[in-house]
């Protein structure tokens, strides 16, 4: 089975449409689920509506932790089915058709796929602010982490993995970069990129804030911390 992890915040737009065009994507004879993991609050019209889309087979509702997209995606690992899992964002800004590629790639033997905007053929739909804050974030991201020049596109927020490759009690998770958790703390050596169009968000407005980037860059300052001891006792013990 595959297990399509979205965490949800606030979103009313995107995730019906996005069950609607999953569901088109796959083969009939291909056994998927999706889960959302919500950190709405438990009376908004989001939440209501995310609830009401489930029905408990094909589409799964879970109430998120509360404490950012890692730890919702983290929560939605440790309820999932699925042998191989896909994280994708709800707000229709990762395209549903380009999960069976990510999808066929685990399945040719590579530990993460990951979806790509940098990657050939790859390409994105962002004002020339977010562009600029993406293009940093990205290059801070390869400077500071080994792992993170394993693919075009550390900061992708789209990528799929086989749930056994992901040590799930490692992960520790602050903010919401989940992918550069699983690189460093999962030891992923084979990582292929699939190239994507970002696209435009579905109507909702983007969850980017201040904090949000002060997150990342505290998390980034610990992984780097665990990437190093990890390549220290990888030399001693060779």
């Amino acid at each position: 089975m595959i297990s399509i992890l979205v965490p949800a915040l606030n979103e009313r737009v995107g995730p019906g449409e996005l069950v609607r065009r999953t569901a088109a994507a796959f083969d009939q004879r291909t056994s998927w689920e999706i889960t959302f993991i919500d950190d709405s609050p438990s009376t908004s019209e989001a939440a209501r509506g995310l609830q009401q889309l489930s029905d408990g087979v094909r589409v799964r509702y879970l109430r998120g932790p509360g404490r950012g997209l890692g730890a919702a995606v983290v929560e939605g690992l440790r309820h999932c089915r699925g042998e191989i899992c896909v994280v994708m964002d709800a707000d229709l800004q990762h395209p549903p058709e380009t999960v069976p590629a990510l999808v066929n790639a685990v399945q040719c033997g590579h530990q993460v796929a990951v979806g790509s905007r940098f990657a050939t053929g790859g390409s994105e739909r962002l004002s020339p602010a977010r562009r600029i804050n993406a293009w940093g974030a990205r290059a801070l991201a390869r400077t500071v982490l080994a792992e993170a020049r394993r693919t075009t596109d550390p900061m992708s927020g789209f990528f799929a993995f086989r749930k056994e490759d992901v040590p799930v009690d490692a992960l520790a998770p602050r903010g919401w970069k989940i992918l550069l958790e699983i690189l460093v703390r999962g030891h992923l050596q084979q990582v292929a990129d699939v190239p994507y169009t970002f696209g435009s968000r579905g109507g909702d407005k983007s969850k980017l804030t201040w904090r949000t980037q002060f997150e990342f860059i505290r998390h980034l300052l610990i992984l780097y911390r665990v990437s190093l001891l990890s390549q220290r006792l990888a030399r001693s013990q060779s």
